[in-house]
């Protein structure tokens, strides 16, 4: 994938982690996931560990959307190193 690409990914998920209805949602789920973890009886270890499954699940999404993100911000800086070098390559040679 080029920087270029990388920097729309990047911006894209940065809409998504940004947009409200999303965050609401993801904030939603989390909660229930953990208010089903915190009321499950002592002797329920099987739902508790899917409800922790779940609730994994949702974390690891939001971390690959965030490091998405963060692929952009070094997409970024590749893309000012190349365009520095080129005008180096310019100056010197033209």
């Amino acid at each position: 994938m080029t920087p270029e690409e990388e920097l729309r990914r990047a911006s894209r998920a940065k809409q998504i982690l940004n947009d409200e209805i999303f965050s609401e949602a993801v904030t939603t789920v989390k909660n229930a996931l953990i208010e089903g973890i915190v009321r499950t009886a002592f002797v329920d270890e099987k739902l508790r560990e899917k409800l922790c499954q779940r609730l994994a699940v949702v974390d690891s999404t939001i971390a690959l959307i965030e490091s998405t993100m963060q692929t952009g911000e070094f997409a970024q800086a590749e893309i000012e190193r190349l365009s520095l070098i080129d005008r180096a390559k310019e100056f010197f040679n033209g």
